[in-house]
């Protein structure tokens, strides 16, 4: 049998440690087991005591940062539990990668965020457009979601009952910490590394009673069932709104949503959704309107209307329109091919504005014609292939490469993002060339994308000067950048 000890943790709004409460102590998830894995779940401890007022005061106050008061998310003990499991060190999002550890920092400032903006649009007890104006609070009003998408968004929850609320709550807090991958990691065979598939593995896991999520620990056998459904595997909605997915994982992700799992599969992208970037923007008209195109393009490919190539072309010409291509390229001077990789390195940007659209244009219409031809023809191969693995940390490099170019004090600030285009493109074009070759790899720009690698090797500096290389390491799979003299 496996022993879990957890700790239950209580808000109270006057809550004060107990005598014998440890300061600044928690312990969330500590294990200990033998091989048998019959009968595990998460058990809260029966005497609660309150939350330790350090977390505690660290979760006020990174409610009040964002706007809410903490006590407005009337979380329960156990999503507290589940929030907290966020605090620890954790190498499984790239964005928190440099976090000390133990800090109720980056991973629970979002998870908060996204409760209680997942919690606007539930709650019916105060009026739209006061929720409203909550939800788009820190919107820039350029990217500000309309009324009208925040509307059809609540409506939408309305749909869901009550059992499925409960689920949706969850998803919004649910993130793959160490604690919580390391007890099923130690249980079971063959443990993905990819965070996404960690979270399948662990909701289908979770549903056949290894039950160590604490938020779920007071779930019925139906809500279990309800989360395995919001996290069917490959089918990733970042990856498709950022342009990712390649045909391959688009089909896999496709075929692993039924029509009866479609509404879990979108309540968890909602949640995932409201709280997902740096910024905290969350949902805003761009994000919306790329999330719900795609939604309607999976029921059509569950409909047998279009298939996933059908998708694909659908979803670039809805980016094309998204964008306003037609007012801001000439026919005569881009094709379709062209439009597409443009529409996919703006699409790399969750709020891309008008300026990074129009640079990113003008860096793609100056790129090198020889390389830009190879690229497309390989864009081309890559697209239509059916057994292409779908390359990593493309869109970071793009962000990387704008903030170096950023920083040189002979690059101009609208210039940085056509360099970065240009540079992007050079990555693509040997990514793409090797998958045409060898679409069974998958292929890693982290080391590109990674800005003390730039800092290091004088990257930007190298690329004005024209003395860098791109190739594939063939045994790491890495994007290998070089000087050349």
């Amino acid at each position: 049998m496996i022993k879990v000890q957890n700790l239950s943790f209580h808000a109270e709004q006057n809550s004060t440690t107990t005598a014998n409460s440890q300061s600044g102590l928690l312990m969330v998830n500590k294990i200990q087991h033998s091989p048998s894995k019959e009968g595990v779940s998460y058990k809260p401890v029966a005497n609660k005591r309150a939350l330790d007022r350090h977390a505690l005061e660290a979760l006020k106050n990174i409610s009040k940062k964002n706007g809410f008061d903490f006590y407005t998310l009337k979380a329960s003990d156990d999503e507290i539990a589940q929030i907290l499991t966020n605090t620890e060190k954790t190498q499984l999002s790239p964005e928190c990668s440099d976090k000390s550890s133990f800090s109720l920092g980056f991973e629970s400032e979002r998870s908060l965020l996204r409760l209680y903006r997942v919690q606007l649009l539930l709650e019916q007890d105060q009026s739209e457009f006061s929720a409203y104006t909550k939800f788009i609070k820190t919107q820039p009003d350029e990217f500000k979601l309309s009324f009208q998408s925040f509307r059809d968004l609540r409506n939408f929850c309305k749909t869901l009952t009550e059992e499925e609320r409960e689920v949706f709550r969850l998803t919004a807090i649910l993130k793959p910490s160490r604690s919580l991958i390391e007890n099923y990691k130690d249980l079971t065979p063959n443990f993905p590394s990819d965070s996404e598939l960690m979270l399948s593995k662990v909701m289908q896991l979770n549903a056949d009673e290894l039950k160590f999520i604490p938020g779920a620990s007071k779930f019925n056998a139906n809500q279990d069932a309800l989360l395995a459904k919001a996290y069917p595997e490959y089918a990733h909605l970042r990856h498709i709104i950022f342009q990712e997915s390649t045909t391959k994982e688009l089909m896999q992700g496709i075929n692993n949503i039924s029509k009866n799992d479609m509404s879990m599969w979108k309540a968890r992208w909602i949640s995932d959704l409201c709280a997902f970037d740096r910024n905290g923007y969350g949902i805003t008209e761009s994000i919306y309107q790329r999330m719900q195109t795609i939604f309607n393009l999976v029921e059509e490919v569950q409909d047998n209307k279009i298939d996933v190539l059908e998708f694909q072309e659908k979803y670039s010409e809805h980016l094309d329109s998204l964008y306003n291509l037609d007012e801001r390229v000439s026919n005569s001077r881009f094709d379709s091919v062209d439009r597409k990789i443009i529409c996919q390195l703006i699409s790399y940007f969750e709020n891309p504005t008008n300026e990074i659209i129009s640079n990113i244009i003008s860096g793609y219409e100056s790129f090198d014609s020889d390389i830009k031809e190879n690229l497309k023809k390989n864009y081309v191969n890559v697209i239509n292939s059916k057994e292409c693995e779908a390359p990593t940390y493309l869109p970071a490099v793009l962000k990387t490469a704008l903030s170096e170019f950023e920083k040189l004090s002979e690059v101009d600030h609208h210039d940085a993002m056509s360099l970065a285009a240009k540079y992007t493109l050079d990555v693509l074009n040997v990514v793409y060339a090797h998958l045409t070759l060898h679409p069974e790899n998958i292929i890693s720009a982290r080391d590109a994308a990674y800005g003390e690698n730039w800092k290091k090797g004088n990257w930007a500096k190298c690329y004005l000067e024209k003395c860098i290389d791109f190739n594939i390491d063939e045994k790491s799979l890495l994007v290998v950048t070089k000087k050349t003299i």
